[in-house]
Parts: structure tokens; sequence; C-alpha cells
């Protein structure tokens, strides 16, 4: 999946959605960045809506909160790591993103 932000023009791939009471948000990477960045839907533009790989839904009280992330996003606990800017985490998740699947 991927986005455009409607602020700065930049194309974001999309590795995760989180649904917190009415808004929905982007976990994504800009082109040419390294982190996880979370984008609100109304600041992007989606140019292209299907995702390349697995993903987990997490849902939480089942109230009003869910996330879809990329498996090893899930897989790997490493989404919290990630936007922390811890750099194995970053350093791992750089080489899970292109797997489409956990084998």
């Amino acid at each position: 999946m991927r986005v455009i932000d409607k602020e700065y023009g930049e194309e974001v791939n999309v590795y995760g959605l989180y649904h917190y009471n009415k808004d929905i948000y982007f976990y994504g990477i800009a082109v040419g960045e390294d982190s996880i960045a979370a984008f609100r839907q109304k600041d992007v533009e989606v140019i292209d809506p299907k995702f390349s790989f697995d993903v987990v839904y997490i849902g939480s009280d089942g109230n009003s909160s869910f996330m879809l992330l990329h498996w090893a996003l899930a897989e790997n606990n490493l989404l919290d790591d990630i936007l922390d800017r811890d750099e194995d985490a970053i350093n791992l998740f750089s080489k899970l993103k292109f797997i489409k699947s956990k084998i």
C-alpha cells in the first residue's frame, strides 16, 4: 500500500493501519527514510490500496481500536521499538519488510 503525504508531497510505503476512535492512521516509511512514522488518513492520499505482504489483525478491547500490521511488525513486536527509533529494530525490519509472509 502506498500513500502521498499531502503536506510534503512525499510518497510513503504503508506497513500498517491503526484505527482509534474515529481516526485512522497509516504506519509507513517515506521514500528515502528508514523509520516508521504515523500519518493521519485525512493528511494523505491513497495511491495504491493493496498490501503486497501478509497482514496481522491486532484487536484491543473490542470497542473502537484495532491494527493491521505487516507480519514482521506483529510477529516480532517491532513496532514500538521502531517508533522509539531503536537502531536494531529498524535494521531488522529493513530486512524483513521485503519478505511477503512468515516462512
